[in-house]
């Protein structure tokens, strides 16, 4: 398989949040949507984002419904995981990794988004970025 690097994030383009494992704290979410709006990104939220279902951010189909939707959203160039945890690991097997790959975009987590990182490079051939979650952008 070929491998696709997508193209690097430019001032002003739109970055992408949802969460594919524990479930978020509006407060920090706010905080790290400003401090990469102040970077120069422009920033989309997800609705799924403050989902819960227990410590989780909602149901495996709910995140696997906002991935694919930032995916196919032309407007955002990078998607960023809110945070780790647990759980990402269990949407694997629902992704549409054609669709990540008609649409190479920068994907960027650590913790347990590993999973997806890996997954997104094994089966769609997209280079991933082992980096900082949304979380951590929220430090005052």
């Amino acid at each position: 398989m070929k491998t696709i690097t997508p193209p690097p994030l430019q001032s002003g383009d739109m970055i992408g949040i949802f969460a594919p494992s524990g479930r978020v704290e509006r407060d920090w979410v706010e905080r790290g949507v400003a401090a990469l709006q102040g970077l120069g990104f422009r920033v989309k939220v997800h609705p799924q984002t403050f989902a819960t279902l227990h410590q989780s951010a909602g149901t495996e189909k709910q995140k696997i419904a906002a991935l694919h939707e930032l995916w196919a959203d032309p407007d955002v160039k990078a998607i960023i995981a809110a945070r780790g945890l647990n759980r990402a690991g269990w949407m694997l097997e629902g992704i549409d990794y054609d669709l990540i790959r008609r649409n190479p975009k920068i994907y960027m987590g650590y913790s347990d988004s590993t999973a997806l990182l890996l997954a997104l490079n094994a089966k769609a051939g997209l280079v991933t970025y082992h980096g900082h979650v949304l979380k951590n952008f929220s430090k005052e």
